[in-house]
């Protein structure tokens, strides 16, 4: 259940706590090779509203009113609120091979008793503190690893097929709300894209001068330029998407770009093709430059 707490959390101070960088989660992964990943149930549930708070989750249903004892999705805190407790619980083994975003715990280790080792003390810390886990969304062992939209395997990370096939699946958008959904979801991407920011920029230049989401929506023009790009970024999602965690005396970087990156590339010795040394993309970095940062020089 999710009500809408929209009138509520335009009065609500914003908690600033960050969520993980995603990427820097995934690096940490290099040297692993055993992982087990936990997911708890029904996740914010596990956390009880403040005595004072719970009077303003109230909302009404057919059968009566009702008040949330527990932290309720849809709340503009919530999500800095569940990482803050769970950082509390376990952000000390975040080196040790601990890794935890919102509701999803991975825990990897170079060797399975150090992994062994690592779940114990998760499980303990979990059980003291009153946190459950939903089995049928665990992963234990798994020679494919599902974790954050992103796949590890053999040593190599790829985003989720089904992000692929829905990147696949876009059509042209005909306003700016569409543009910037677009966009979200060729971003989520960004690591595996060479030359993001350039190929991209006919689609974003259209949210110049625009209002921004929070403001009525406007109509766009898409042109063959927005076209191109767009075709160009769904075969680059499907020819470009694998990654190798950073080992950092093997990478070189290559700067590019109409705007501000870089693209790190690491060269690895693979068994599978009888010790050839290749070339893997570890990681893109992106930013746009503004028009008069472009024309710098």
């Amino acid at each position: 259940m999710c009500i809408d707490y929209r009138p509520l959390n335009k009065f609500t101070i914003t908690d600033k706590y960050p969520l993980p960088k995603l990427f820097e989660l995934i690096r940490s992964l290099k040297d692993s090779k055993f992982f087990v990943a936990l997911d708890l149930r029904s996740g914010y549930w596990q956390i009880p509203m403040a005595d004072s708070s719970i009077q303003y989750t109230a909302f009404r249903t057919s059968t009566g009113p009702y008040e949330f004892k527990v932290m309720p999705f849809g709340l503009t805190n919530a999500p800095a609120t569940f990482q803050r407790s769970m950082n509390f619980l376990l952000d000390d083994l975040r080196y040790s091979g601990v890794l935890v975003y919102l509701d999803d715990i991975l825990i990897h280790a170079p060797t399975l008793q150090e992994l062994l080792q690592l779940v114990d003390e998760v499980f303990e810390r979990l059980l003291r503190a009153g946190y459950t886990i939903n089995l049928e969304k665990c992963q234990f062992l798994p020679t494919t690893l599902l974790y954050l939209g992103h796949i590890i395997e053999e040593g190599t990370i790829r985003p989720n097929p089904k992000k692929i096939e829905a990147i696949q699946r876009l059509q042209a958008p005909t306003t700016t709300q569409g543009v910037r959904s677009l966009l979200g979801m060729t971003g989520f991407l960004q690591a595996f894209i060479p030359d993001y920011s350039e190929i991209a920029s006919p689609i974003t230049d259209l949210l110049k001068g625009t209002p921004n989401r929070k403001k009525k929506i406007v109509t766009i023009k898409w042109t063959s330029r927005c076209e191109d790009a767009l075709d160009r970024l769904k075969e680059l999602v499907v020819d470009a998407v694998l990654a190798q965690p950073l080992d950092a005396d093997k990478y070189t970087t290559v700067g590019y770009g109409i705007g501000r990156g870089l693209k790190i590339i690491q060269r690895i010795t693979s068994l599978a093709t009888y010790m050839t040394r290749i070339r893997y993309k570890i990681s893109c970095v992106i930013r746009s430059n503004s028009p008069k940062k472009t024309n710098y020089r």
